[in-house]
C-alpha cells in the first residue's frame, strides 16, 4: 500500500454490494501482509463511547441543519432519519480518526455515504457537502465507487435479509429516486468534491461473486 495508514471507503447505492467488497479487499490486504481491518462497530466499551461521546457532540456543530427534500418529504420517519445521519457521521467522523491509528480501514458507507445520503433526502448544498468532506475525510483518502446497474441492486436489495424499516417503506417512486439521484452523486463525485483531492477507483459488480473477487485483486495493486 501506499499508505500503512489510508482510509478507504466503499460506496455505492443500496444493493451495489459494497460490504461484500470492501471484506474482500480488507481480506486480499490481509493476504498481501497489510495491517488493514474493516470498519466494525464502535463495541461495548464504556470508555471508549464515554471518549467518543462528547468529541462526535463537538463535531456535529459542523454538520448543518437541512430540511428535508421535497421528493421525500411524504415519507415516513424521514426527518427522524435525516436526523440520526447528522449524528452518525460525526460519530464516524471521530471513529475513523481513532481507527486509522490501527493501520489501514476499509469502511463501507462510511463519510461519503452518509453525506451522499444527506444530499439525496434532505437539501445540504454541494457546497456544505464539500465542507463537511473536508473537515471529516482523512489525507490521501481513497474512494472505490462499486458500479452496479440500477436495476439489478434494486433486485438485490430486495432479497436481502436486512431490517431497514424507513427505506423498505418507500414509495416505488421514491426509492427509484433515491437510487438514481444517489448514484448520480456517486458517479459525479470527483467533479464536485474535487478531481484530485481523493483518489476515485471504480470496481464492477454485474455479474456475481466471481467478477467481484477479480476485481478487488486489480484494485489491491491501485491503492
Amino acid at each position: 500500500m501506499k499508505n500503512s495508514h489510508q482510509y478507504i471507503e466503499f460506496v455505492g447505492v443500496p444493493g451495489a454490494g459494497k460490504t461484500e467488497a470492501a471484506k474482500l479487499f480488507t481480506a486480499e490486504l490481509q493476504d498481501r501482509g497489510e495491517m488493514a481491518h474493516f470498519r466494525e462497530g464502535a463495541g461495548r466499551s464504556v470508555f471508549l463511547k464515554l471518549w467518543l461521546f462528547p468529541r462526535a457532540l463537538f463535531f456535529l456543530r459542523k454538520v448543518p441543519k437541512v430540511m428535508c427534500s421535497d421528493s421525500f418529504k411524504d415519507a415516513p420517519g424521514v426527518r427522524t432519519v435525516i436526523q440520526n445521519l447528522r449524528w452518525r457521521f460525526a460519530v464516524e467522523a471521530v471513529v475513523v480518526r481513532h481507527l486509522l491509528s490501527q493501520g489501514a480501514l476499509v469502511n463501507d458507507e462510511g463519510l461519503v455515504g452518509k453525506v451522499v445520503a444527506l444530499m439525496t433526502l434532505a437539501e445540504l448544498s454541494k457546497e456544505d457537502a464539500v465542507q463537511l468532506l473536508r473537515n471529516a475525510l482523512p489525507q490521501k483518502s481513497v474512494l472505490v465507487f462499486v458500479n452496479v446497474s440500477i436495476e439489478i441492486a434494486m433486485k438485490r436489495e430486495a432479497v436481502r435479509d436486512i431490517e431497514l424499516p424507513f427505506f423498505n417503506n418507500l414509495p416505488p417512486a421514491a426509492k427509484h429516486h433515491f437510487y438514481t439521484k444517489s448514484d448520480e452523486l456517486y458517479r459525479t463525485f470527483a467533479s464536485w468534491y474535487g478531481a484530485g483531492a481523493v483518489q476515485v477507483e471504480y470496481m464492477e459488480n454485474n455479474m456475481g461473486r466471481r467478477e467481484l473477487k477479480e476485481n478487488v485483486v486489480r484494485l489491491g495493486s491501485k491503492v
